[in-house]
């Protein structure tokens, strides 16, 4: 483009020099936003600290190619952190979602981080929070053994 420029060799070899600044302005920004998640006293900015921090974590973990602890996290946050009904409802979600998006074409990737942020955002507590499916009564249910309205022990 200009042939009298000369860029140094450094700045464009990301894996090298670029990647340690990115970790490290990344790392920052998880430790400032994980200190602020507890500092402030408004809960509503303390959830947007939180999304954040889970966030910036799940990025340093790409850039560490950690791609499988990485979507591990996301899935784990955005199913419900104490629930694990919550988290196979988020796994389910996020494998399926880049399927549904396919027609879409390059805006694929978009469309799916977007949904992402959006999830986290509305809900913060997870799809389905703490709540738990009550698959033990359903199958108690469902092979306990009646015979005319009387149940048989």
């Amino acid at each position: 483009m200009f042939p009298g420029l000369q860029l140094p060799e450094l700045a464009l070899s990301f894996p090298h020099g670029g990647m340690d600044i990115a970790f490290y302005a990344v790392a920052i920004v998880m430790l400032v936003t994980a200190v602020f998640t507890v500092a402030v006293k408004n809960i509503l900015q303390s959830a947007v600290f939180l999304i954040f921090s889970f966030v910036t974590t799940a990025i340093l973990y790409l850039l560490l190619h950690a791609e499988f602890i990485a979507l591990a996290q996301v899935m784990v946050y955005i199913g419900g952190v104490g629930s694990i009904t919550g988290s196979i409802v988020g796994t389910v979600l996020l494998c399926a979602l880049p399927e549904l998006l396919r027609a879409v074409g390059d805006w694929r990737l978009v469309f799916y981080g977007l949904a992402v942020i959006v999830i986290m955002i509305v809900r913060p507590q997870g799809l389905l929070g703490g709540k738990e499916l009550r698959l033990g009564r359903f199958i108690a249910k469902l092979f306990s053994k009646k015979e005319a309205g009387k149940e048989v022990a």
